[in-house]
């Protein structure tokens, strides 16, 4: 079994879900999506991660259509995608987090 977050994958197995991160203030539950193949055989964790800028879309994409194509059955080790790292500026179209008007990249480690 692999566990990250609230997410846990049997071996063999795909799955997906939210790291949460809080609650905006009209109640919706913040998190950041994650994508996890866990292969049949142990082996290494390799992390993924796309959308510090959330207008920048091609990585994003990326990591969902390569993921998409694993198979977990032929897969040893786990892969867990991070397809958007900076939720508030994807959800603003912009480089920049609409909550603090911040460049995610230019401030790490935060």
């Amino acid at each position: 079994m692999y566990s990250i977050g609230p997410l846990t994958v049997a071996p063999g197995e795909r799955a997906h879900g939210l790291i949460p991160v809080g609650t905006s203030s009209y109640g919706v539950e913040l998190g950041i999506p994650l994508i996890v193949v866990n292969g049949v055989q142990d082996g290494p964790v390799l992390c993924v991660d796309a959308g510090v800028h959330g207008d920048e879309y091609d990585g994003q994409e990326a990591i969902r259509r390569v993921l998409a194509e694993i198979d977990p059955a032929t897969l040893r080790g786990t892969i867990v995608g991070i397809p958007c790292l900076n939720t508030p500026a994807f959800e603003a179209a912009a480089r920049a987090s609409g909550i603090d008007h911040l460049n995610l990249n230019r401030i790490f480690p935060g």
